[in-house]
């Protein structure tokens, strides 16, 4: 039985001391290496010579050890896998000649990193040094030509550093593979970044995703870099410094296809004068952003920020922050929430951060009306404010609040105001939340504790809520008795919340540093920080106990129904009387069985044995219904029989299984297998083969314990299904269908017919020819989960079998799937295929390339059927296979009897 590596959830923990790890023996470490998680936790704790050795406990699982161990890595380690390395002259060289190196080990390690880091300021063995550059000359020296790149799986670098020199140590790690570029870069070393950026063109190096960081700048930065911008036309994510956003930046990236977040970093180490206003001097309208989707920019005026909202940058704006830090105009808020409002009324995300300098005048506190244009944006889903005063509001503000945004999910209403002046909320407006918002996960206020002795008492249960974090921002905690307040506010807390809710006090002033004085008010923040602590333990506590009364209560109500079942039976009965009329009726019931098997036996009646499975489910009428058959090697079932009882039984597969006698190891068994729907014999069938390998794995009379391996000889070769540890799925391994582009023609008459399908005017992104079946990428903006398709206009594409209409817009009951898909075509059996494991095979290739998913990794999808199934694929590229996991669920079993 193999160990699954597509599951990394781990458990979110803090770190252990070393001393308080415990003592593994060599049977538990080889037990762990096999575990995923574990193994993650172990890599966290142990030093990289340790950890060398811990993968060499177990050769079985040496391999994942290593490849989870340099997955992510910095330089030195790396370098040191060729030589120890010694301090010359503040640099790091080699201490040993490169002759006679093993280059073929030093291959190994290097293809397994993915992720490379660097800072030229840390210390390394207590020594400051960067690495010299003769060390990397050496390495190119003596490294055979015929190798190829130094990191040829290279997909994500960090680089920070404060010395030109150390930046040219780049560009010998860099490699076509790298998606995402991080520099964090000292102000002198403005020119060695532009003949970087310089050198990445010239490379060819396309990124997706790329961040600069600099201190300050000059000209030479800025002429290189619309250049490089311009080459990156796979270029998803830009986060680049006020600084850099000139007007040429702004027109470079309007320009590129793929651009998707904008975000102008305002550094925590670069401070612009107030009065110059960097980033916004601009025309916004020089780029044509039409697929963007984040934006973030800082400014000194929200007069300014309104104007470049609205001028409507991108038509798909979801998600906005703005920072500014000066003293605001009075009504300035609500002009730029009502610009805002009309501009994107779609809007899902607004970040509005309004903390003013500790130099500048108070500002005016925020209120509900400032805001009250933000109540048009109803899917609105984050809602983010920061302030130097408490924002002030009503509990009906709530509830019109609540009302208007029924997706909020994460709310921060000035909860950590630079200012303890103004006044907060009564901790009781808690409970108006709870009660106007549904489905709100993270709830930030600034609570006036003056009111805590105040808090109502409320029975357990009125409003209770799934949120993940309260967090409270909190004037002074004036109170004679803290332990009576705690209790209170605990309590309070506890009635409206579940177990599991996370209550902080404050995220801290990291954001607001320089807006207001460190010392003024430390002893406060301290008492603040420990009455929260102890209202949250005191929270957890209480839920303990009540889950544990709540048990004990369940238990005693248990027995004494039992107990006064058991009586109201025993009452005036006589049992001895009852046990033989028991016995007399089964007796009768025995014998009338056995005279019914003699007439089925007359009869010469075969009886067939069928089992219904939901596959691609979880539970029960979901997925894809399929029943499976498993004929003895003596059965005699012609192809037109077969057809006939899939026809009976009218779902869209019946699977055929007969055992090969002979056939089979210890470890694994082989069978024929055909699916049949209810018109035609079919050679391939996803949820079919997922289904029989259920029945075949669930039957241990059938198919023992020891069995993890079975083999299916069917029409489109040989197939294998294999159980994974932990939670039942199976993986399937079936060959996968690459697909190519289709002429104009074809494209044109696939958007036709698509749009006549949804009843509506549908954008078609591309046309995919799979042999047997038409693939249609259409645009995330077409809810294909819940909109109604008529599959009729399909019928006119007689060249395919079946049609693919994918997407990769979110799905509700998946939101971590890569991509969503519906099938159909009368060919599969129906008009509608609720979920396909052959179309799949086609899917997995197709979005590997489109989403830049290396050939191996996790994709997680879903198909969007009314009754839907979700699916784990994973592409082996060099195999031509596609490995495809999921769940199934047994729902029926009959008999058929047939002559």
């Amino acid at each position: 039985m193999r160990t699954s590596p597509f599951d990394t959830r781990l458990v979110r923990q803090r770190r252990a001391p070393a001393a308080q790890l415990p003592i593994v023996d060599a049977w538990n470490m080889e037990r762990a290496l096999g575990i995923p998680e574990i193994l993650n936790e172990i890599l966290r704790y142990t030093e990289l010579a340790a950890l060398a050795q811990m993968a060499q406990t177990s050769r079985r699982y040496s391999k994942f050890a290593l490849d989870l161990l340099w997955k992510s890595s910095e330089v030195y380690p790396l370098l040191e896998l060729l030589s120890p390395l010694s301090v010359v002259e503040d640099h790091w060289q080699f201490a040993n000649s490169l002759y006679g190196v093993d280059w073929r080990r030093f291959n190994g390690y290097a293809q397994r990193i993915r992720h490379l880091d660097y800072c030229d300021t840390e210390k390394r063995q207590g020594v400051s040094a960067i690495p010299s550059p003769q060390l990397f000359a050496d390495i190119f020296l003596h490294r055979p030509m015929s190798d190829g790149a130094l990191l040829p799986n290279l997909t994500k670098v960090e680089w920070s550093c404060k010395v030109s020199q150390s930046l040219s140590h780049l560009l010998p790690f860099l490699s076509p593979t790298v998606k995402t570029l991080h520099l964090t870069l000292d102000a002198n070393i403005n020119e060695s970044c532009a003949d970087l950026l310089k050198s990445l063109t010239r490379r060819g190096v396309s990124l997706s995703h790329f961040t600069l960081c600099i201190r300050e700048y000059d000209e030479t930065l800025l002429d290189s870099l619309p250049t490089f911008l311009a080459s990156q036309t796979e270029l998803t994510v830009a986060r680049l410094p006020p600084c850099s956003a000139t007007r040429e930046v702004v027109g470079v990236l309007g320009r590129l296809p793929m651009l998707k977040e904008y975000v102008t970093w305002d550094f925590v180490a670069y401070r612009a004068p107030m009065d110059s206003d960097i980033g916004m001097q601009f025309d916004w309208e020089a780029g044509r952003y039409e697929h963007l989707e984040e934006l973030s920019f800082t400014t000194t005026s929200l007069a300014k920020a309104s104007a470049i909202v609205e001028k409507r940058c991108s038509p798909y704006l979801r998600t906005l922050m703005i920072t500014c830090r000066s003293t605001l105009e009075i009504g300035a808020v609500r002009d730029f929430t009502t610009t805002l409002a009309a501009t994107y009324p779609n809007i899902t995300a607004i970040h509005i951060l309004l903390f003013s300098d500790s130099a500048s005048p108070q500002p005016e506190a925020l209120s509900f009306n400032d805001i009250r244009p933000l109540l048009k944006c109803t899917a609105l889903s984050t809602l983010r404010l920061g302030h130097n005063l408490p924002m002030s509001y009503t509990q009906d503000d709530v509830a019109e609040m609540g009302a208007a945004w029924p997706r909020m999910r994460s709310l921060q209403l000035c909860e950590d105001p630079t200012s303890r002046e103004g006044t907060g909320q009564p901790l009781q407006t808690v409970l108006a939340f709870a009660r106007a918002f549904t489905k709100l996960e993270t709830l930030a206020l600034y609570v006036d504790m003056s009111t805590v002795n105040e808090t109502p008492s409320i029975p357990w249960g009125l409003a209770t809520s799934d949120w993940d974090v309260l967090d409270f921002g909190t004037s002074s905690i004036d109170t004679d008795d803290l332990l009576i307040a705690v209790n209170k506010v605990a309590l309070f807390l506890a009635r409206i919340s579940g177990p599991d809710v996370s209550i902080q006090s404050g995220r801290g002033r990291a954001h607001v540093r320089t807006a207001v004085p460190t010392s003024e008010s430390e002893a406060e923040d301290e008492a603040r920080e420990i009455f929260w602590s102890d209202v949250a333990s005191t929270v957890r506590a209480m839920h303990l106990g009540r889950k544990e009364l709540e048990e004990e209560n369940q238990a005693v109500v248990r027995q004494n129904r039992e107990l006064m079942g058991e009586i109201d039976r025993l009452k005036g009965r006589d049992l001895e009387e009852e046990n033989r009329a028991v016995v007399a009726r089964n007796r009768a019931l025995l014998e009338e069985i056995e005279m019914l098997r003699e007439r089925v036996r007359l009869l010469d009646l075969d009886i067939l044995k069928y089992t219904i499975v939901d596959a691609f489910a979880s539970s029960p009428f979901s997925g894809n219904p399929a029943a499976v058959i498993i004929l003895e090697p003596s059965t005699v079932l012609s192809d037109s029989l077969a057809q006939k009882i899939a026809a009976e039984l009218n779902l869209p597969a019946t699977a055929f299984l007969r055992p090969k006698s002979l056939e089979g190891t210890q470890n694994s068994r082989t069978y024929r297998l055909q699916w049949f729907t209810p018109q035609t014999e079919i050679p391939l069938c996803g949820h079919g083969t997922l289904a029989s390998a259920r029945v075949l794995f669930s039957n241990a009379t059938i198919t023992p314990m020891n069995v993890n391996t079975l083999k299916f000889e069917t029409l489109s070769g040989i197939l294998t299904a294999e159980k994974v540890e932990g939670g039942g799925q199976i993986e399937l391994e079936f060959p996968a269908t690459t697909s190519k582009d289709v002429g104009p023609d074809v494209f044109a008459t696939a958007a036709a017919i698509v749009s006549e399908a949804t009843g509506g005017s549908v954008s078609v992104r591309d046309v995919q020819d799979a042999g047997s079946y038409l693939l249609v990428h259409v645009e995330e903006s077409l809810d294909l989960e819940n909109i109604s398709v008529n599959a009729s206009p399909f019928s006119k594409l007689t060249a395919f079998k079946g049609i693919i209409l994918t997407s990769n817009r979110p799905s509700a009951l998946a939101p971590n799937a890569k991509f969503i898909s519906r099938c159909f075509g009368a060919a599969l059996g129906t008009a509608e295929d609720p979920v396909t494991g052959s179309s799949h095979c086609v899917l997995a290739p197709y979005w590997s390339k489109v989403l830049n998913i290396p050939p191996g990794d996790l994709i997680l999808a879903r198909q969007v059927s009314p009754r839907g199934g979700d699916l784990e694929l994973v592409w082996d590229k060099a195999g031509g296979r596609v490995k495809i996991r999921g769940n199934a669920v047994v729902v029926a079993r009959g008999e058929m009897y047939v002559g």
